[in-house]
């Protein structure tokens, strides 16, 4: 009866406990939560399903992504009782590949993480009191339910090792007290059944003491920390409490001594960041990360793809099939030299001088691993403000993560060290083999006594190959406390591989020792010795202060943010596209000296002035020709009629060259100047109209403007070949004056480290300044039919003859002072201050930590001002380009272009600078209305730049408005009746005439090069100039020919003094067409034509300002809202003769 009885209380008991056990327990915390750390956190991580969080998909991979797959650790040579013999193989590179794939898969199973589950309760339900059976024995009777046998083969029949034993039902176990009582085992008696029924090799009943302390602590100080984790594994069920409780022991010795590279790579490692991360201390993982990498994070700046994007357009401009074959060689030789330019850069830079490395496809490991570390600890806490999106780039989730966490980034030094300086600090496998203090013998062979003899295992290479021993994961370590060399003698998991592969970078045990920039130095005593490379002493400071910001020192991280490329790309794209289309041509020179020349190369018909005489040869050919390959293009493009689509398109690419000048020149402003001044150099350029002016205009003072952009851009990245070379080019072939912008590069390489840059400049210099000269001698002298330089008669002409720059445009200085203020409104005077705010401002951020005091300090060195030497390099350059032009009596708004970028980054640095001093000034709380003064100034900038961006388009418009009513006009096959009738088929040209509006002519593309009449009958179009108040020398067309036999022509009725020429004029009866400008004022060659209604009708009308007779501000501004009686508007006709 007694047997039934228990048997009854045994099964009721049974099913009681498996139901118990299939109950999730709620606690207010979990067990892998550190409640000391908690702290304001403990409410939000109450609820925090650990155990489902950790089995999240997404969890998952990232976790795996972060552990790595490290062969040369999972596979690394152990210690067994048994020797076993090593097998080798010689296999071929396929082979090899081949193998490292199957230890990659094989890997993978050594790498699947230990569970994360919650500890059992240790808490014990009580079944039944039976009174009656009290005393029935002196001991207690266990009751194990044996359903599941030693193998964990349920009924299912699917099988999981020990191990994962936690997936199948769990077998009940309940315990009758001598009293009668009878309840569920507690955890460790439930565990001793398990472990006494189903004995394992190595698992004894009791636990062992290695998992409780002292014996713990020694494991760990021995630095076994992957051997008790295995081992706890082995021994205990994942959620038995003492399993948690060794674990986070671990765990949480690890974090604190920094030993991460002990359990990298290992299957501990993803459960162990997810540990770190709930607990949210995950700064030290983040460091680590971030200093663990397999390469350094080189150069990759826009300058060197600019440069790559440069030789990849040029040499795709072979693929072109042209008609004008000579023209054809001389624009192919002008870009192929150009092209080997750049391409020489590269290959100079890559191969022979490794410290300007310029590196195109940087791997970013350590970047992406800390990267995926904010996005694991973005899904345990869902309250990190900033959203990740899926396009994200690694560097903005880890700038996003410092700037919502700016407390932190002073505990996050090895983060910031990568974002600024990008530099490989650790190697896991050496350093954790090395903490392993794992030896093999064969290794001592090769050390620093043998290595140079002729007695070592290299003695063969020891003349023909100087070589430094870098120290490999083999070496034996000496024991801190005995002195002695430890060899560990504890059995360790065997792989399940019966053979190894030595992977190429274990090759690397020995490197060649490279003196070029640095020596390399051997460091140490002969274990644990270190190569490193070090920089001459008298650079050093140097080198190191070169990479630091303005405002923001080497090391530190610039928290500002700082838009991205594709967005600020964007917005510059958007306004010079615009400009491109909206934006008049306000200088003559532009069509006459530069449209009309590359109109002649795509029609053969265009105006030649003066300066393309052979005689006087002062413009080069050269210039044009490099509009002229994209101006053929397009001229393909378009139909042979639609002239005006390749002058429009022809201005949007002249705009696509600024804008990427303009993104090279904010790259590099961020990296030298900082984010923010680089933000406010963005709106500053984006908004002016000065740039709206002249990023579109086909000028040589416009080429130059981007050129020197380039070469500064260049400059502060200290890539001093292209910096030089584009000086070079914007120089000779641009505008000869543009030189003086090369200042900052003469300076720095001349003053502040001549030692190290004075025969690079001089190398470069010659280098560069023979390539471009020869090219633009050759094309000059192919099209001038002499020996021609032109830079060099451009300089003769204005500086050394006594009629060149007094001939034309004589203004008083204050007339670029008017200008300037229009173009640039309070940007003006903000850059005139830049130099001494942010000098103050850079002396109070560069203060040292130990001078707290608000003293003024600052040190006369390169060295301390290093920084800044960038700035005020830029500032001089601008200072003695404003004293050249000011005192020229020729003045020109265009003269000024080249200087526009830096005074949008002057004004952006003053502007940067008011928050800070005024915090300075008036203390911290005072941030917000320093930022407001900021904002308003920025807003004052950008309506007065719009508004007189959009003035410049109402007020001067009408004559491109009037021109191309013009091309519609003939183009109207019946707009021709009347002029067939007075004609009798006595001419087949339409002469459209100008007379005192000559100066406005948008050039010949907005003339039809032939219309056709009703009858089928094809006339063409020509400009002719009628007599007018002006008494200068007019441009004439170039002799019909072909080239360059045209251009080799000496014209005739030509001059240098602007002496009026009579011959170019017509009489005015003899037009067809006038276009002319209605206003108050009447001279005798200057009527009012429009009046003339017998004789001529006006077919179209633009209103155009007479800026006479308007107010200066409302024609300067354009004011919406308000009355145009301040305004005067005249009639830009074209007019038609009727007899």
């Amino acid at each position: 009866m007694l047997k039934s009885l228990l048997s009854r209380i045994h099964g009721s008991a049974r099913v009681a406990a498996l139901r118990k056990h299939r109950l999730l327990i709620r606690r207010s915390l979990s067990a892998w939560i550190d409640p000391t750390k908690a702290g304001s956190s403990r409410s939000r991580l109450e609820n925090l399903d650990v155990e489902k969080l950790f089995t999240n998909k997404e969890v998952q991979k990232l976790l795996q992504d972060l552990t790595d797959t490290n062969l040369e650790k999972i596979f690394a040579e152990r210690v067994f009782d048994v020797q076993e013999r090593s097998h080798f193989a010689l296999m071929t590179e396929k082979m090899y590949e081949e193998a490292l794939e199957n230890m990659k898969e094989e890997g993978k199973q050594f790498l699947q993480f230990v569970p994360i589950k919650e500890p059992r309760s240790n808490e014990v339900e009580i079944l039944s009191k039976d009174p009656l059976i009290k005393g029935f024995d002196t001991s207690k009777f266990i009751f194990v339910d044996i359903t599941f046998d030693a193998t964990n083969q349920a009924r299912t029949g699917v099988y999981l090792p020990v191990s994962l034993s936690y997936l199948l039902p769990n077998r009940t176990v309940v315990v009758r007290e001598t009293d009668g009582t009878l309840r569920t085992a507690t955890v460790e008696e439930h565990d001793r059944m398990n472990r006494t029924y189903f004995a394992q090799p190595e698992r004894p009943v009791n636990e062992p003491a290695l998992f409780k302390n002292p014996s713990l602590k020694e494991a760990l100080e021995r630095n076994d920390h992957e051997y008790v984790l295995d081992y706890a594994c082995y021994y205990f069920e994942p959620d038995d409490p003492a399993f948690v409780k060794v674990y986070r022991e671990i765990f949480d010795d690890t974090a604190e001594k920094k030993k991460f590279e002990l359990i990298y790579s290992t299957r501990h490692f993803g459960p162990f960041v997810f540990y770190m991360v709930i607990n949210d201390n995950m700064n030290p993982l983040l460091n680590f990360f971030a200093s663990t990498g397999r390469l350094t994070l080189l150069f990759s700046s826009l300058v060197s793809d600019a440069c790559y994007s440069w030789t990849t357009f040029f040499s795709s401009y072979e693929l072109f099939v042209l008609p004008k074959e000579l023209n054809f060689v001389c624009f192919i030789f002008a870009f192929i030299i150009i092209m080997i330019l750049f391409t020489f850069h590269l290959m100079y830079i890559n191969y022979i001088f490794p410290h300007y490395e310029v590196s195109l496809r940087a791997e970013v490991d350590c970047l992406s691993n800390t990267a995926k570390l904010i996005r694991l600890y973005k899904i345990v806490h869902p309250h990190w403000r900033v959203a990740i999106g899926s396009g994200d780039s690694d560097r903005k989730i880890v700038m996003d993560f410092l700037r919502q966490n700016r407390d932190e980034a002073t505990k996050l030094g090895d983060v910031v060290r990568l974002l600024s300086e990008g530099v490989e600090k650790v190697d896991v496998k050496k350093k954790a083999i090395s903490l392993k203090s794992q030896s093999v013998p064969k290794m001592e062979l090769i050390n620093k006594e043998t290595l140079r003899t002729r007695e070592g295992p290299l003695g063969d290479l020891a003349d023909e190959y100087p070589v430094s021993v870098v120290t490999g994961s083999y070496e034996k370590v000496k024991d801190e406390n005995t002195g002695k060399k430890s060899v560990p003698t504890r059995k360790q998991r065997s792989s399940k591989t019966k053979w190894s592969i030595m992977a190429k970078q274990s090759m690397a045990k020995v490197r060649r020792r490279v003196n070029r920039q640095g020596k390399t130095v051997v460091i140490g005593d002969g274990e644990g010795d270190k190569m490193v490379t070090k920089a001459p002493e008298d650079e050093s400071d140097v080198l190191l202060d070169s990479e630091a910001k303005l405002y923001v020192p080497n090391g530190d991280l610039d928290l500002e943010w700082q838009p991205s490329l594709t967005s600020v790309f964007k917005i510059i794209f958007s306004f010079r596209m615009a400009a491109a289309l909206w934006s008049s041509i306000s200088d003559c020179d532009e069509v006459y000296n530069y449209w009309e020349p590359l109109h002649l190369f795509l029609y053969g018909k265009g105006f030649q002035t003066w300066e393309y005489s052979p005689k006087y040869a002062i413009r080069s050919y050269l210039y044009v020709l490099l509009h002229y390959g994209p101006a053929y293009l397009l001229q393909s493009v378009f139909t042979s009629q639609n002239k005006i689509g390749v002058f429009i398109t022809l201005r949007c690419v002249i705009g696509l060259f600024s804008v990427f000048s303009e993104l090279v020149f904010y790259k590099a402003i961020c990296k030298r100047l900082g984010n923010s001044v680089a933000r406010l150099y963005v709106v500053l350029t984006v908004f002016s109209a000065g740039m709206f002016s002249c990023s579109c205009a086909f000028l040589p003072s416009s080429f130059s403007m981007a050129l020197n952009t380039f070469a500064l851009a260049a400059y502060m990245y200290h890539q001093w070949l292209l910096s030089i070379l584009c000086t070079a080019i914007s120089a000779l072939v641009g505008w000869p004056f543009a030189a003086v912008l090369g200042l900052p590069v003469v300076l720095h390489m001349l003053v502040v480290a001549p030692r190290r840059l004075l025969f690079f400049f001089i190398s470069y210099s010659l280098w560069a300044g023979t390539a471009v000269i020869c090219t633009l001698f050759f094309v000059d002298s192919y099209y001038y039919g002499k020996l021609v330089l032109a830079p060099l008669n451009i300089v003769l002409y204005n500086i050394f003859s006594s009629h060149g720059p007094n001939l034309y445009g004589v203004e008083k200085a204050s007339f670029y002072v008017y200008n300037l203020l229009l173009n640039w409104n309070i940007a003006l005077p903000l850059a005139t201050f830049a130099i001494f705010c942010a000098a103050f401002t850079f002396v109070r951020t560069r203060r040292s930590q130990q001078q707290q005091s608000n003293r003024f300090h600052f040190e006369m060195s390169f060295n301390y001002w290093q920084p800044f030497l960038p700035l005020f390099f830029m500032f001089l350059s601008l200072v003695l380009w404003l004293a050249i032009f000011f005192l020229q009596p020729h003045k020109e708004e265009r003269f000024l272009f080249p200087v526009y970028p830096i005074l949008a980054v002057l004004a952006a640095v003053t502007l940067d600078s008011i928050p800070r001093l005024g915090m300075f000034m008036l203390g911290g709380g005072s941030r917000r209305l320093w930022y407001v003064v900021l904002v308003l100034a920025l807003a004052t900038f950008t309506v007065l730049s719009l508004s007189r961006s959009m003035a410049l388009y109402r007020n001067y418009s009408a004559p491109m408005k009037i021109y191309k009513g013009l091309n519609e006009h003939l183009s109207d096959p019946s707009s021709l009746d009347d002029l067939i009738e007075m004609r009798k088929n006595k001419s087949s040209i339409i002469k459209v005439c100008v007379g005192k509006e000559w100066y406005r002519f948008p050039s010949s593309f907005f003339l039809p090069s032939y219309v056709t009449d009703r009858s089928g009958g094809v006339w063409t179009t020509d400009l002719r100039f009628i007599k007018s108040e002006f008494a200068g020398l007019l441009p004439k067309y170039y002799e019909n020919g072909s080239l360059p036999h045209i251009t080799r022509l000496i014209p005739t009725a030509m001059n240098d003094l602007n002496i009026e020429e009579t011959s170019r004029y017509v009489a005015v009866n003899e037009c067809d067409y006038l276009i002319d400008l209605e206003t108050p004022e009447l001279a005798v060659h200057e009527p009012n034509y429009a009046g003339q209604v017998n004789q001529w009708r006006s077919i179209l009308r633009s209103p155009f300002l007479i800026a006479s007779y308007s107010d200066p501000i409302y024609r300067a501004f354009y004011i919406p809202f308000t009355s145009k009686a301040n305004l005067r508007f005249g009639s830009y006709h074209l007019l038609k003769r009727i007899r």
